[in-house]
């Protein structure tokens, strides 16, 4: 096995146009702008129908366990990621992060 390099290679630092002994910044994989997964934008899907009521009052059933405990959480929806969402509980400016494959019952209040 070698040793690991701590410095990088003349040749590979030329080729990707630095300076002398500078290491070149290495191009994202990724776009930076990339959009949304369909998942979190598409109303058929349960983060992109829940989106929609942000900034709502809801209560949210969570099936814990494989006995088949429900467990409840209530708050405002404050955000809706691809596998989780947000919820601020009532009189606290905490934020509580839910599994959003754990879900089985979404009550929205008005």
């Amino acid at each position: 096995m070698q040793p690991m390099k701590l410095q990088p290679d003349e040749d590979t630092t030329k080729q990707n146009g630095a300076r002398d002994g500078a290491i070149a910044s290495p191009m994202p994989m990724l776009p930076l702008e990339m959009p949304p997964p369909t998942t979190v934008t598409s109303t058929y899907y349960t983060a992109g129908f829940l989106k929609q009521f942000l900034g709502r009052n809801m209560r949210v059933e969570f099936l814990i366990g494989t006995g088949g405990a429900l467990v409840d959480r209530v708050g405002v929806l404050v955000e809706v990621g691809a596998s989780y969402i947000v919820l601020q509980p009532y009189l606290t400016d905490d934020l509580l992060m839910c599994d959003l494959y754990s879900i089985k019952f979404v009550y929205i209040y008005e």
